[in-house]
């Protein structure tokens, strides 16, 4: 996860996006007090509805070929979680 959003800080200063200094300490909150929670993107998968993944880690590595970097990490992320698909018996 720490890799994750280090790769997402590296595009944003590339981009000139601004994020608060605190980001990683407020996502580490948000984890904390939500960890009980089924995750919106876990229920789309199990429901077999489509993700935000795409959205999100996949505007990622748009901006990094825009920037002329590479986001790897997001870019397999983002993969992996399109890929998913649950299997009914």
């Amino acid at each position: 996860m720490k890799d994750l959003f280090d790769e997402g800080v590296t595009v944003y200063n590339a981009c000139g996006i601004y994020y608060h200094p605190n980001l990683w300490d407020q996502i580490i909150e948000v984890c904390i007090s939500t960890s009980g929670n089924t995750s919106s993107m876990l229920k789309d998968v199990l429901n077999g509805s489509p993700t935000e993944v795409s959205w999100i880690n996949g505007s990622i590595v748009k901006l990094a070929i825009k920037a002329g970097i590479e986001a790897p990490l997001h870019q397999l992320f983002t993969q992996l979680i399109e890929g998913l698909r649950i299997e009914e018996d």
